[in-house]
């Protein structure tokens, strides 16, 4: 499913594919968050519920989009700073 990115400190952080990183906006989300997102996603996919499953994947792009991208909107969709948040 994803890839791993591999950090200086030997950690290793989850990434898209490089097909499925091609899609996204350059810098439109930081290495970690990425992370901590395709985790949770595998998460909600393999333990959550499925009564749930469908709201909790709704509430994880709401806030992929709203909070834990590099995303903002205005008259165009631009990318900000870097976004530090630790989900």
């Amino acid at each position: 499913m994803d890839g791993i990115l591999a950090l200086s400190r030997g950690k290793k952080l989850r990434t898209l594919s490089s097909d499925a990183f091609d899609l996204l906006l350059t810098q439109s989300i930081s290495p970690l968050p990425l992370h901590k997102a395709l985790l949770l996603l595998e998460t909600i996919e393999t333990v959550g519920n499925p009564s749930f499953r469908r709201h909790q994947l709704l509430a994880l792009a709401k806030a992929l989009v709203s909070s834990i991208s590099n995303l903002h909107f205005g008259p165009e969709v631009g990318v900000s700073p870097p976004n530090l948040i630790l989900l």
